[in-house]
């Protein structure tokens, strides 16, 4: 725990899963093709890192610092990212269904990707952007979407119960049997 990792080299691919890590510091770290399925990360310091291609599916990154992170192409899997700080951060081909994610998540591009079953209730969700995602019974529940974009997004069975709307866009979006 509170682990200063940042002058370790060699880690990009590393078997990490399980690991506790609470509270260490990561910070501009490649760690592309790593393991960290089932890790235990939270407010760890994670800024700017490379998870390209990471497994980190059911890993605990809340309240983690992950400003300008790269996980494009990772697997989140049923990640909890409660409370992360994730402004910056690429998402692009991420894995996200069952991922558990709450906060200020203003502005960011979930389009695409794929939240089935996530969880994002109560986030404030304003300005993001999630053209072609897909959000199958995601729980949007209380979270703020205002001005956000879902043009052609899969909203199924999803809840929107309280949720704020006004000014999104929901153009072609399928939103069969949400609530």
């Amino acid at each position: 725990r509170g682990v200063d990792l940042t002058s370790v080299a060699g880690l990009a691919g590393a078997d990490l899963g399980g690991a506790r890590l609470d509270k260490s510091r990561l910070a501009g770290m490649d760690l592309s093709g790593a393991d960290f399925d089932g890790a235990q990360l939270p407010d760890a310091d994670l800024t700017g890192v490379v998870f390209v291609g990471a497994h980190l599916g059911e890993a605990n990154f809340a309240e983690a610092r992950l400003q300008d992170a790269d996980l494009r192409g990772a697997d989140l899997t049923g990640a909890d990212l409660r409370g992360s700080r994730l402004r910056g951060v690429r998402l692009a081909a991420a894995q996200l269904a069952g991922a558990r994610l709450s906060g200020n998540l203003i502005g960011l591009d979930f389009s695409g990707l794929d939240l089935s079953g996530a969880s994002l209730a109560g986030a404030n969700l304003k300005d993001a952007r999630f053209l072609g995602a897909d959000l199958e019974q995601a729980d949007l529940e209380g979270a703020n979407l205002y001005g956000a974009d879902f043009s052609g997004a899969r909203l199924t069975r999803a809840n929107l119960r309280r949720a704020n709307l006004r000014e999104a866009s929901l153009e072609g979006a399928d939103l069969e049997g949400a609530l």
